[in-house]
């Protein structure tokens, strides 16, 4: 099996990347509920009714507990087996081997870009949130924004952190696990199949950030989401290494959960800073980040990771 896509079309090779995304999905939620009964005292149906009750908190323990389940189904599994089809080398194709040189100061800037980049990441949710759709698509607006309100709702119960184990898991579950799993397959392996499919590197990164952005359904966080993608994208080329956008998800997504639970910050206020905070950090934010992205991009180019071996990450 290993390396058997190997000579097929990027395009197929993408099509059977998506077939076992969604059979990851469904496999891993049905391993989800036939485990719940092991994990809560509640009974399978029980459980299923506590999911519709918003805010209750057994239904947001058991969320977690498959959300998990989902993390890894739809975005790890299907990553690393996509990777063992597509090349003979599949740790090589993923670029897991090795971290950049310089490897802490690459940490420190990485945190840098991520916290600089808030304020663009403010900026664009504040943009898209003022946008109106036209009449004749209000249908679509009702469905967004339903969809996006379910979404908030239950980012915010899983927020609720009432003790240190409950910090914890909420990690894992919103930061850690996303982090290594969508950068798994986003950035490990259809991003490199987008590139090779359009012969076009910045338009690979393009369509992988769209699609990575319409995946987790939030019309307001759309471009944030997607301008995110684009960076991690970049990063992953010029690093030629999963870990440093691992690394940057890991610490946006984490930002929110260590906020929330260390010094008090109300979910709420993360889309909701004034604009006297906007007009007195955004062009300050804007040059930081663009400062570390170019020093990164340069430290990047001039030190790539020790064991990188050109010849070693067979693509096709």
């Amino acid at each position: 099996m290993r390396g058997s896509l190997i000579g097929q079309s990027p395009w197929y090779q993408l099509f059977m990347i998506f077939v076992l995304a969604v059979a990851g999905t469904f496999v891993f939620l049905a391993i989800g509920v036939v485990l719940m009964p092991a994990f809560f005292p509640y009974a399978v149906e029980d459980m299923m009714a506590l999911l519709q009750e918003p805010g209750n908190p057994g239904g947001v323990e058991v969320m977690k507990f498959l959300q998990g389940f989902n993390t890894l189904g739809t975005f790890l599994v299907p990553g690393l087996l996509g990777a063992y089809l597509l090349s003979r080398y599949p740790s090589d194709y993923l670029q897991i081997n090795d971290f950049p040189r310089k490897g802490m100061v690459v940490v420190v800037m990485i945190l840098v870009l991520t916290l600089s980049g808030t304020i663009i990441s403010d900026s664009l949710y504040r943009f898209s949130s003022e946008l109106t759709f036209p009449d004749f698509l209000g249908w679509l607006e009702e469905y967004t924004r339903s969809s996006e309100a379910q979404i908030s709702e239950q980012i915010k119960g899983f927020l609720q952190m009432h003790s240190f184990m409950d910090f914890l898991k909420v990690f894992v579950i919103m930061a850690l696990l996303p982090a290594v799993c969508e950068e798994t397959l986003f950035r490990g392996v259809v991003q490199p199949l987008f590139i090779k499919g359009f012969r076009n590197v910045p338009i690979g990164i393009l369509v992988t950030s769209l699609t990575f952005a319409a995946l987790h359904m939030q019309f307001n966080s759309f471009l944030s989401i997607m301008a995110l993608s684009v960076v991690l994208g970049y990063l992953k080329l010029w690093s030629k290494s999963l870990w440093v956008p691992v690394l940057m998800h890991l610490i946006n997504n984490g930002a929110i959960v260590i906020a929330v639970y260390f010094f008090d910050v109300p979910v709420d206020e993360f889309n909701d800073t004034s604009s006297e905070w906007q007009s007195i950090y955004f062009w300050p934010g804007i040059l930081i980040f663009i400062g570390t992205l170019v020093g990164l991009r340069y430290l990047m180019k001039k030190y790539p990771p020790a064991a990188y071996d050109d010849h070693a990450v067979e693509q096709d």
